[in-house]
């Protein structure tokens, strides 16, 4: 039995997985912060200190913690839900757009996934894609730890 409940859950539904995005997420968006914040670093270096020296590194600054707080909101709203009925997939973009998208079962025709790259193969995560019975409709999970565990799971649900 499981202590977690959300809302909209249905009577008699359980959590089964409850996934988050995979933290290497964060890499390509820390390698931008960091040049980021190197650029008011150069000023100093090459312009000295000064009014527009300290405007811009304000501005760089700013900038860099404006994409860190985005990214760490989009991280911590971002979740996957797997119950004993269905699919639900929480994706936050930015501070005020969020898409949820559910499937029962019975409405999933394939499961796969996908993992790119040397990230993605080396610290295991990558996307788990659905294809429900609607001709368009997909849902992805993206960026999640262990992506064939998450396959086979939803997979093992549908044959029941």
């Amino acid at each position: 039995m499981n202590d977690l409940d959300f809302e909209g859950q249905r009577h008699g539904e359980e959590i089964e997985k409850l996934i988050k995005t995979h933290p290497m997420r964060f890499l390509w968006s820390g390698i931008k912060v960091v040049i980021i914040w190197l650029v008011p670093v150069a000023g100093y270096v090459f312009l000295g200190a000064g009014a527009p020296t300290s405007i811009l590194i304000l501005i760089f600054l700013l900038w860099g913690l404006y994409i860190v707080t985005c990214e760490w909101y989009e991280y911590s709203n971002d979740v996957f839900i797997i119950t004993n009925q269905r699919v639900i997939a929480i994706d936050q973009h930015g501070f005020f757009n969020r898409e949820i998208s559910e499937t029962n079962y019975d409405k999933i025709q394939e499961v796969s996934n996908k993992t790119n790259g040397f990230l993605g193969t080396t610290f295991n995560f990558g996307n788990v894609f659905l294809q429900t019975a609607s001709s368009n409709s997909k849902i992805v999970l993206r960026s999640i730890p262990r992506p064939y565990l998450v396959q086979q799971a939803i997979t093992k649900r549908i044959m029941k």
